[in-house]
């Protein structure tokens, strides 16, 4: 999902750099959606001019499966967690970063078509990336296909991979989990995140942070003494994600700031009270601005995002039952849990296609 400024503002300042030989013995949820989108980007010219295999994707794919597993010290301690495309919420989102099958996407392939056609594959070249959002079924149908044939447990998340991620370390199923993307140091029970550093030139560095290092502490310019982890989540779900927009030029400090001069005896940090106080001051904030600069239906949507942090969607095992560590066929071998509301349509029911391994 992602969390606007998430990196520069808070977790570059309390990141430690780490390997993966460092962890072994211990088990790690890759959610390995932030990683498709970039390891197949470059494939997808060859890709949608020829429908090549995307071979660049697998190498690259297989050595950081590879690296985790031998960090970690077997194939089964790295759950690899894939994104829920086919679910409503996430298929809209989808459409709305403009993949999909009809429409626009066709036009700018014919476009990117033409390009190449006319001799400017320069140009081709760049719509056909922009395209690769998201990629095509056969490049999650390999990664499926070669963590099964790998050992290595896949689940497929009914919504966010990082959502199912969250869930994973709250159930203490994982220790960790390793990443690109910034929102995962937010969700409630997550302990410890392992970034990839997406710099260019940084391909396998990799920073650890832990969420109890982001709080009751000064992070760059923020003061956030005081803050417990609750708090700065409260913080994180304001300042702008796929889902709800940030208010109109009120970033990290501001948000923090706000948090901080809410507090008082009735309103302690760490409290419900002190969030529903800082809520109220978001609302009151983005109707003051503009009319064309106001977030519309803003306090449903920040309300959402609170609930997704503290109770991610997420698939788990009945209690009693086998660990998540297996390509999920359907409801009858997990539970679905969280804000289940965010990823199924009013009376829908989940599905997932695929075999579950013997």
């Amino acid at each position: 999902m992602g969390i606007a400024d998430a990196h520069p503002m808070a977790l570059s300042h309390a990141k430690v750099e780490t390997q993966p030989s460092e962890h072994n013995g211990r088990t790690v949820a890759i959610d390995i959606a932030s990683w498709v989108l970039r390891l197949f980007r470059p494939d997808a010219p060859d890709y949608f001019r020829s429908n090549a295999t995307p071979q660049g994707f697998r190498s690259s794919m297989t050595r950081l499966l590879s690296a985790w597993t031998n960090g970690c010290g077997s194939e089964d301690r790295v759950i690899v967690v894939l994104d829920g495309g086919r679910f409503a919420l996430k298929a809209r989102e989808h459409a709305r970063r403009g993949g999909g099958s009809e429409g626009p996407w066709l036009d700018r392939l014919a476009k990117a078509s033409k390009h190449d056609n006319d001799g400017e594959p320069a140009d081709a070249k760049a719509i056909y990336e922009a395209l690769a959002y998201p990629p095509p079924p056969s490049v999650f149908g390999w990664i499926i296909a070669h963590c099964r044939a790998n050992g290595i447990p896949v689940m497929v998340a009914p919504f966010e991979a990082d959502s199912q991620c969250a869930a994973l370390a709250l159930a203490g199923a994982v220790d960790a989990v390793v990443t690109f993307d910034g929102d995962l140091s937010f969700y409630s029970g997550v302990r410890e995140v392992i970034y990839h550093d997406s710099r260019r030139g940084k391909a396998g560095v990799y920073w650890r942070v832990r969420t109890s290092d982001l709080v009751d502490r000064t992070l760059g310019t923020l003061d956030v003494n005081g803050f417990t982890e609750y708090d700065m989540r409260t913080v994180a779900g304001a300042a702008g994600t796929d889902y709800c927009s940030r208010i109109h030029m009120c970033g990290w400090p501001t948000l923090v700031k706000w948090l901080r001069s809410l507090v008082d005896a009735s309103h302690p940090f760490g409290s419900e009270e002190l969030r529903e106080r800082f809520i109220a001051r978001c609302v009151t904030e983005n109707a003051r601005k503009p009319a064309d600069k106001q977030r519309a239906d803003y306090e449903a949507s920040l309300r959402a995002n609170y609930t997704a942090f503290e109770q991610p969607v997420a698939w788990m095992p009945p209690a009693g039952g086998a660990a998540p560590k297996m390509w999920i066929d359907g409801p009858n071998a997990v539970s679905l849990v969280g804000a289940t509301r965010l990823c199924l349509e009013p009376g829908g029911q989940p599905h997932l296609a695929g075999r579950q391994p013997r």
